[in-house]
């Protein structure tokens, strides 16, 4: 998506991707959904959203890593994504990692930040990265993200430099849950349940 240009996405949309699959937003996306049809970004053989998209019955399931990620990296205006859903992306890291904002399922590089009502699932290593972008998260879950077991280092949601409010979300079995690094952010009011790894604090003032 190029400078200057707005995606919108109306609500009860699925938007299934591939392998490789990553989408570069210079410009901007609104995916504003509701409850009841919320925005869905997931894997081509998700059939679980809009059905058998690929026709190919339960010969293929969904796993993460299926698809990478949306990277924003407009810092002037704001992406804004509300009860939307991100499932089976992220990109794996091999004998040498790419950027973590690359790496991510939904990531925002010096951007700002609205993420509200929405879920992050599934996600092979970073479910969400921000990187020197401000902003809010919340009254969004984070679940079942980064769950293989060859890489270490990586989060349900990771955060660097900023200013963030992090607020009223759910961070539930994820094997490795919150990086908060560089600040100062807010982070108020989230439930931590299941997550092997705890929250973890850098240089910050939270």
């Amino acid at each position: 998506i190029i400078d200057g240009a707005t995606l919108m996405i109306e609500p009860g949309v699925t938007v299934k991707m591939g392998g490789g699959v990553r989408v570069s937003v210079q410009g901007k996306i609104l995916a504003r959904g509701s409850a009841s049809e919320p925005i869905v970004f997931t894997s081509v053989a998700d059939d679980s959203y809009a059905g058998d998209t690929n026709h190919n019955s339960t010969s293929t399931m969904p796993a993460p890593g299926n698809w990478v990620g949306i990277k924003i990296s407009n810092p002037a205006e704001a992406s804004q994504f509300d009860y939307a859903v991100f499932r089976y992306g992220g990109a794996g890291c091999g004998w040498g990692c790419p950027p973590a904002e690359d790496m991510a399922m939904l990531s925002f590089a010096a951007s700002p930040v609205d993420i509200r009502h929405s879920v992050i699932e599934h996600s092979l290593t970073f479910g969400m990265y921000s990187l020197n972008s401000s902003g809010v998260i919340t009254d969004s879950i984070f679940t079942e993200d980064y769950m293989a077991d060859q890489w270490f280092g990586f989060f349900a949601l990771g955060i660097d430099g900023g200013s963030l409010l992090i607020r009223g979300n759910t961070f539930d079995n994820n094997k490795t849950c919150l990086s908060v690094f560089i600040g100062p952010h807010v982070v108020d009011g989230n439930v931590f349940t299941k997550n092997q790894t705890p929250v973890m604090f850098g240089s910050t003032d939270p």
